[in-house]
């Protein structure tokens, strides 16, 4: 998997949230590597707050993830949904 160097960040951060050190930790060669791991709802909301203020905190992050749409608070939530849902962890049954 070719990730840009914000999405290697991001899935860097992701990896942490179920214990792993990085991402270099997942086999990406597997089409379901997201399959994996799973995280509570806890810990996704966690990332996706940490996710928020990444992408509203770093510009050059946003634009490179996000096809060009207006940064605004709105967006910046929509592009974290739309990250999480894209490559999030499975979440755990409650």
């Amino acid at each position: 998997m070719n990730l840009l160097p914000h999405q290697k960040i991001i899935m860097d951060k992701m990896a942490t949230f179920v214990a792993l050190k990085s991402f270099d930790d997942v086999d990406a060669s597997d089409p379901h590597w997201f399959h994996g791991h799973t995280w509570s709802r806890q810990k996704e909301q966690e990332f996706k707050d940490w996710l928020i203020s990444y992408l509203a905190s770093n510009k050059h992050a946003f634009h490179e993830l996000s096809n060009g749409i207006w940064r605004n608070k709105k967006n910046i939530a929509k592009l974290a949904d739309d990250i999480i849902f894209m490559w999030g962890w499975k979440t755990e049954k409650e």
